[in-house]
């Protein structure tokens, strides 16, 4: 665990220095990932595919409806296996004209492009690349598609057009908010002494983070370019999703930044959670 605890320190620091411009840093936190790098490379390039790597299994599901989740885990059985190999293969065939060099700098360029907008004190950014590399770089190899219908591909368009890449992110990233429920309800109990609705305010640009994609912009807080699953939200709701999602705000940080107290922001948060999961 100790040794572990290193590891996952140095490559915090590595993400920190190149935030700050030194590109050495960059390169090394490459090699830090280079496992993930070769294994994106096997499947999309050559459809190899390792049964047990869930970033795989993720970027997979992508590009497929109506995965049976019983068969994400169960490799036991042979028709389970084929299942996931059948799909890996169908991914390469798409892909498979890529160069292995161009698929290699679409995995890296990925990698760097999340630790240019990673924002968190804790050592935390493999858990970052585990849960969410696999749509950052769907992001970049889904232009290379020209023509998914001639690719015969049962392409997941619907869904995606629907939602960006970062609302892909922040939907997922709602499931891991369940297990401290109890915790933020015990939060919820301080008497709240200022109320803040901004329900009918629109979100000012001045206010928002700038951010090099342009997924991420004030029409989206202002919900014209946000998708229906997060048009029932408010703009403050909005707002609050994506620091607490995307740039790992904590409740207090908001609060402190709209001059409230902690629980105000934490019982919005849960509230425009709560929404999202009833659509």
């Amino acid at each position: 665990m100790k040794n572990d605890l290193e590891v996952y320190n140095k490559i915090h620091n590595l993400v920190i220095e190149f935030q700050n411009g030194n590109k050495d840093s960059g390169l090394e936190l490459l090699e830090c990932f280079k496992n993930y790098t070769n294994k994106y490379v096997d499947l999309i390039k050559f459809g190899i595919f390792e049964t047990k790597n869930k970033s795989l299994k993720k970027f997979i599901s992508i590009f497929f409806r109506n995965i049976n989740w019983k068969l994400y885990k169960d490799f036991n059985n042979p028709d389970n296996l084929n299942f996931w190999n059948n799909r890996a293969q169908r991914i390469s065939s798409i892909f498979g004209d890529i160069s292995k060099e161009e698929v290699t700098s679409i995995v890296q360029y990925s990698i760097l492009k999340m630790a240019k907008i990673y924002n968190s004190k804790n050592p935390t950014f493999h858990t970052y690349i585990s849960r969410c590399l696999h749509y950052f770089i769907y992001n970049e190899v889904k232009k290379l598609i020209k023509d998914p219908v001639a690719n015969s591909i049962d392409l997941y368009c619907d869904n995606l057009d629907k939602c960006t890449l970062a609302e892909m992110i922040m939907l997922n990233k709602t499931n891991f908010y369940e297990d401290s429920y109890q915790r933020d309800q015990i939060d919820e109990r301080i008497n709240i002494e200022f109320e803040i609705n901004k329900s009918d305010i629109s979100i000012k640009s001045n206010n928002l983070e700038s951010m090099e994609d342009s997924f991420l912009d004030i029409n989206w807080i202002n919900g014209i370019t946000c998708s229906e699953q997060f048009k029932e939200l408010t703009p403050f709701e909005r707002k609050i999703i994506l620091d607490h999602t995307i740039y790992k705000k904590t409740d207090t940080q908001i609060a402190n930044e709209y001059g409230c107290v902690r629980a105000t922001i934490n019982r919005k948060r849960l509230k425009a959670i709560s929404k999202i999961k009833l659509l």
